[in-house]
């Protein structure tokens, strides 16, 4: 599954694609892969503070069944750098666009 996402705001917003690595021992499957909340706490997440309009990310989502570690991603609300407020009136709403499409091989 490959994902292209863009951001949409003309300043970073406050909740933000995040990225994270983890063996794939700590992940479940459903429709998707996902992680429990105690194997990401003070972790090291990655993500593009100035993350704006004119930016794009491509990225590939979903592993091979026998992967050893695979890369998570999501949104996180995370204080940008411009807009560090503790009000929520005040926050810099995220609008994104993410577009998922598969590769088959034929």
């Amino acid at each position: 599954l490959v994902n292209i996402w863009f951001v949409l705001n003309e300043e970073p917003p406050d909740n933000t694609l995040v990225f994270f690595e983890t063996p794939s021992k700590n992940t479940c499957q459903s429709h998707m892969l996902h992680i429990r909340k105690e194997f990401v706490e003070n972790r090291t997440i990655v993500y593009d503070k100035t993350m704006s309009w004119g930016k794009f990310y491509l990225f590939v989502s979903g592993e091979v069944n026998t992967s050893e570690r695979v890369l998570l991603h999501g949104a996180m609300d995370v204080a940008s750098h411009k807009n560090d407020c503790q009000n929520e009136d005040d926050k810099n709403i995220r609008r994104s666009v993410e577009i998922r499409y598969t590769i088959h091989l034929t």
